[in-house]
């Protein structure tokens, strides 16, 4: 078995994969992704037959320093005890490290020259994001792509998404290691040669372009923090603040964040009728994020008034956070507070928003995480003009909501379409179809973001051909390295 990884070496890999957080927004230290993974790359090299062992505590490190706002979420917001919160959040960290650890594990298996082994590793990792961005409903944060978002690489994701994205990336933080292992600078020329055909691809595709239509828009965010925003005494004042708000807004369209009515909507139905005629007097649309209730079911809806025509139902519901599989065996737990009633998902076949010949595509909170979610629902709408995202990241701490704004920017890259994106507390923010932030409010304040965006129509590549030849490319890369490992 060879000399077997000790103390020492685990507790750098923790703080290897702890490194590649501040990468993230809102730091965007890209640089560290170079130390980062010149230590795992020595490590796995030096241990080879401990693949599993050496992924594993560096994606331990990335996820306890990643996602802490799982504690927040369940001890803060979800009434859990904070040692039962604590233990949840590193066994979801730990859990959550398997796929680092898949990828490492199957790396650990080839045996190729330089150059391959580095386009092997790219791929095996790659592959296991996307792995995580699925299985049990799907996990895609700290997907590495995200760290581009600010370079000219991010139209990667409108060629091939996120794991496009993130195939690049492995890739350009594995540049170092391989160089410095061997010495020389040959086994980077296809390696690179690939990174040129890539970046050329992304740089030079057609995009989506403006159709010339301007709407006027009012974003709301009422900053109603999580232990006040669910409390029956403050539900009316937030009612009261939305309804009030809009209706001094010379705006075309309006929107308030995911469940703006943290109650049942049906206890608002004369509010609700009231602004509705009052915003088609004026020929405004208003889209209202609620809790919808229909035939027994519980809906996180975003209803459509005034102008603006029809409702979405979120489909893609956060696991214990709006809906809890294993319900009796949860309400075990000690000072875990769980919702009476689940969240029930939304249809998969929903009609578009429409404000007057303006097609509006809408998703809540999470869901605009999931970018090939997204493509399939604007496959469906193809004359879409507008992206809506509207969003509760109270829940979430300080860090989350400036790491969820990352992801939603690139959502708008891959599709082609401005996003506004509208929410509780921040981040409340208007994205160009490039990615740029043309507009924000500061987080943890109240406000209203009054802007105008043009719509825009046509096609991104990875609108037409998703991410299916992405993942080929990983799996030809990958097997490329077996082969060769098994050549004489």
């Amino acid at each position: 078995m060879g000399e077997k990884p000790r103390l020492g070496h685990r507790a750098l890999l923790v703080l290897g994969g702890a490194l590649l957080v501040p990468a993230f927004a809102p730091w965007q230290q890209l640089w560290l992704l170079w130390p980062a993974f010149f230590l795992l790359w020595q490590l796995l090299h030096r241990f080879p037959a401990h693949g599993f062992q050496i992924g594993y505590f560096f994606g331990l490190g990335l996820f306890l320093a990643g996602v802490p706002w799982i504690y927040t979420s369940l001890h803060d917001f979800g009434g859990l005890l904070a040692p039962v919160a604590t233990l949840l959040t590193i066994l979801f960290a730990a859990f959550l490290a398997l796929f680092p650890a898949l990828a490492t594990t199957l790396y650990s298996r080839l045996h190729a020259r330089p150059a391959l082994a580095l386009l092997g590793f790219a791929a095996c990792w790659t592959l296991a994001e996307w792995l995580r961005s699925w299985a049990f409903t799907g996990f895609p944060w700290l997907s590495l792509g995200y760290v581009l978002s600010d370079t000219p690489l991010r139209w990667l994701f409108s060629l091939g998404g996120t794991w496009l994205a993130s195939l690049v990336t492995v890739i350009l933080a594995l540049l170092p290691a391989v160089l410095w292992q061997s010495r020389r600078f040959s086994p980077l020329l296809l390696p690179l040669f690939l990174l040129l055909i890539l970046t050329s691809l992304a740089l030079l595709q057609p995009h989506a372009q403006p159709t010339g239509q301007t709407l006027r828009v009012a974003l709301l965010q009422g900053n109603y923090a999580q232990d006040i925003k669910w409390d029956p005494e403050w539900i009316p004042r937030e009612v009261a603040w939305y309804t009030q708000t809009s209706l001094q807004q010379d705006a075309d369209l309006i929107l308030w964040p995911e469940t703006a009515i943290p109650g049942s909507s049906q206890q608002y139905t004369q509010t609700l009728l009231a602004l509705d005629m009052q915003l088609q007097q004026r020929g405004q649309g208003l889209l209202a994020g609620l809790i919808h209730r229909e035939q027994g079911k519980l809906y996180n809806t975003l209803l459509g008034l005034g102008r603006l025509e029809g409702q979405y139902h979120k489909q893609h519901l956060v696991l214990l956070g709006e809906y809890f599989p294993f319900r009796r065996w949860l309400e075990l737990l000690p000072g875990l507070s769980i919702p009476a009633n689940d969240f029930t998902h939304g249809p998969a076949q929903q009609p578009a928003l429409q404000l007057g010949k303006t097609t509006l595509l809408a998703n809540i909170c999470y869901e605009d995480v999931f970018g090939t979610e997204m493509r399939q629902r604007l496959l469906q709408y193809p004359q879409t003009g507008l992206l809506i995202n509207a969003s509760n990241d109270a829940w979430f701490g300080r860090t989350a909501p400036w790491q969820h704004l990352q992801m939603a920017r690139m959502r708008a890259v891959e599709l082609g379409r401005p996003l506004l994106r509208v929410t509780n507390t921040g981040i409340t923010a208007v994205i160009a179809p490039d990615g740029r932030i043309l507009a924000k409010l500061p987080a943890f304040e109240r406000g209203v973001l009054k802007t105008r965006v043009t719509t825009y129509q046509g096609e991104t590549v990875f609108m037409r051909h998703g991410t299916l030849w992405v993942l080929l490319l990983c799996v030809i890369q990958a097997g490329m390295a077996f082969l060769h490992s098994i050549t004489p």
